[in-house]
């Protein structure tokens, strides 16, 4: 059946913490208690990421000392999960909570992460004693845990599965060699600086570079002395650019800059300074630049910069 769409009312979960409090009001058919909330363990702060509460003003995002809550007792075995009356459980009657706020009644279960280590807990309370049918609350509970539990396994992989994406489309981009742009890589930025000037009515510098003597020095030296030289220039130029200018390596001895916002006037100034640094580490390399502004064109500043190269190119083999 191609081509049928099916669109949801119910839409998936876009995280953790909106998962967590869509499934409160579960909780409170689980236990009909003043305050039903996930929380993070951060450090040594309970963080409440997901609450339901209708008696202690409690929000999202505040931060409460751990050690304060009865749920650090629970989750390391201290204390009961279903505690009817907390005043007759020292290690919750004790806590911080207990003694500044009026908590009767707590439930709790530990919330741990894929990996086993303790992300915090589900928690309940109540300003009153309340009569807890355990062996109903039980079951409904852990199942709660467990929905959430999955979620954040499936959370874990899909977190796991976009960053090996990224890290994919990163290397796609790269040339392995220097660590700059590869001719990829190259394409893609021209196509966000042509973007860029259009949406900022901006400028751009566009510089090509051709190394002078990797043949010679290949045939000489040898292929790794060829490397060294290619991984020289790559150092140069990347030294030489800014961190928000683009710098590829487009071919085996040719790369390539995008000199984002410069003013034409910059341009010969910034050649200038790229040619002695190149000279000053003793890497021969032709070069030959254009520019664009307000209404211009990346890719034509692209191709009136290599036929600028070609037109030195020549010149310098012969002197």
């Amino acid at each position: 059946m191609s081509g049928i769409q099916v669109h949801s009312s119910s839409p998936p979960f876009a995280s953790f913490p909106e998962a967590a409090q869509a499934i409160l009001p579960l909780l409170g058919d689980v236990a009909d208690l003043a305050l039903w909330t996930v929380v993070k363990k951060e450090g040594d702060e309970w963080l409440p990421i997901a609450v339901r509460d209708r008696h202690y003003t409690i929000q999202r995002g505040m931060r409460f000392p751990w050690q304060q809550w009865p749920c650090s007792r629970m989750v390391c075995g201290a204390g009961p999960g279903i505690t009817p009356d907390v005043s007759k459980v020292p290690v919750y009657a004790a806590t911080g909570a207990a003694q500044s706020w009026p908590i009767g009644a707590y439930i709790g279960r530990p919330l741990f992460e894929p990996d086993g280590r303790l992300f915090g807990s589900v928690c309940g309370v109540d300003p009153d004693r309340r009569d807890l049918d355990a062996e109903r609350i039980r079951p409904r509970l852990d199942l709660v845990v467990r929905i959430l539990s999955t979620f954040m396994v499936l959370q874990e992989q899909i977190d796991a599965e976009q960053h090996r994406a990224q890290r994919a489309e990163q290397d796609a981009r790269v040339d392995h060699m220097t660590g700059l742009l590869n001719r990829r890589g190259w394409e893609i930025a021209q196509h966000e600086e042509q973007q860029r000037l259009d949406r900022m009515d901006g400028s751009v510098g566009v510089i090509y570079a051709d190394l002078d003597a990797l043949k010679s020095v290949n045939d000489e030296f040898g292929h790794d002395a060829g490397d060294a030289l290619i991984k020289r220039c790559a150092m140069v130029l990347q030294e030489q650019a800014r961190p928000y200018d683009s710098v590829a390596r487009i071919g085996g001895d040719e790369f390539a800059l995008l000199i984002s916002g410069a003013r034409r006037e910059d341009m010969s100034v910034f050649i200038a300074r790229l040619r002695e640094a190149l000279a000053a580490a003793d890497v021969p390399t032709s070069l030959g630049w254009s520019w664009s502004g307000l209404g211009g064109s990346v890719a034509a500043a692209c191709r009136e910069a290599d036929s600028a190269l070609l037109s030195v190119k020549p010149k310098r083999l012969r002197a």
